[in-house]
């Protein structure tokens, strides 16, 4: 029996019109998944990155956790890119018309319009407005506020000064809205100073504006937060449970003072005060005037971090003498 192989003949498929659609379509397909992924990763760094860069302005002008994430919701009310973000947090006006705009639809209470202050003082910040305020000398053209009433918080721009007067920008303010004569307040913010709420009237009002007038009454806020460069080279007493051992004067070089405690290194790198001193004593002095005072030793928790003496206890006078002093330093330092 003869087996007989049959001659194999392999033909290549015919293309036609309709195979080469089919071809072209499936090819333009993966191309445009290929490049719609492409895209969608590259806006994704790039959004990545600008909302990094907000995020390094809001920080680097010492905005708090608290005074980003109210600038966040603002932004993410609008649904903006974190393209249009960087571009707002950089422009005064912009900025202003974004929370104006977002106070308004939330109807704001006096704490968040506060916080918008803050945040514009920080971010636009004149070195003219480092002063405290005593009086409507102390306020300059253009400085944002918070004017606050009896039913409703508005966020301002001061546009005129006298001497017992204000005049007073608000975006979308309708004559009538507070009656004349109402008590009012005004909010401005100093940069580590702490917020100041001037009280007076409404003397009245037009279209996007207002006249508030003086009472002379002020009401400090924030001091309690309050902190200034302090670099001298003095020297922390430190004292043992072992009451065999005399005190112990060491050299220091402090950084910064609060009302609350005070940064420093010692002066000699290796020393180690935490294994045998306990308790400690720094004296300050103020224009002649010396005040002791004792404190609990925090240890960094890092080499970039410094030592700090947490205050204890103070009295009346002794904390007042701290705060006035600690103004006039930051008044110095950023003139």
């Amino acid at each position: 029996m003869k087996l007989f192989l049959a001659d194999v003949i392999l033909k290549w498929p015919e293309v036609t019109g309709t195979t080469l659609i089919y071809l072209i379509v499936i090819i333009g397909i993966s191309l445009f998944f290929w490049i719609l992924v492409k895209t969608i990763a590259k806006n994704e760094l790039i959004e990545k990155q600008s909302w990094s860069k907000v995020l390094q302005i809001a920080y680097r002008h010492k905005l708090t956790l608290e005074e980003v994430k109210l600038l966040s919701s603002f932004f993410e009310q609008e649904k903006l890119s974190p393209q249009q973000d960087l571009s707002i947090i950089t422009d005064r006006r912009k900025l202003h018309a974004i929370v104006s705009k977002n106070l308004a639809l939330k109807n704001s209470q006096s704490a968040e319009t506060e916080i918008c202050v803050n945040i514009y003082d920080k971010l636009f910040h004149e070195k003219e407005y480092h002063l405290e305020i005593y009086s409507l000398n102390d306020i300059h053209e253009n400085e944002v506020c918070s004017v606050e009433s009896k039913s409703k918080v508005y966020l301002g721009k001061v546009i005129q000064v006298t001497s017992s007067n204000l005049l007073i920008h608000i975006d979308g303010f309708k004559r009538g809205s507070i009656k004349v004569q109402e008590e009012i307040s005004i909010y401005f913010y100093r940069i580590g100073l702490g917020g100041y709420l001037m009280k007076g009237k409404l003397l009245g009002s037009e279209t996007d504006s207002i006249f508030f007038a003086f009472t002379g009454e002020i009401e400090f806020k924030g001091e309690n937060h309050m902190k200034a460069p302090y670099k001298y080279k003095l020297e922390l007493q430190g004292t043992s449970s072992d009451v065999k051992r005399t005190p112990t004067n060491i050299p220091i070089e402090s950084m910064e003072i609060s009302d609350r405690w005070i940064s420093f290194n010692f002066e000699d790198a290796n020393f180690d005060p935490t294994k045998f001193l306990e308790n400690w004593t720094i004296e300050l002095t103020f224009s002649g005037e010396v005040i002791a005072l004792k404190g609990k030793l925090i240890a960094p928790h890092n080499k970039n971090e410094f030592y700090s003496l947490k205050f204890y206890s103070q009295t009346d006078d002794e904390k007042k003498l701290l705060l006035a002093n600690i103004k006039k330093l930051l008044s110095k330092n950023l003139k």
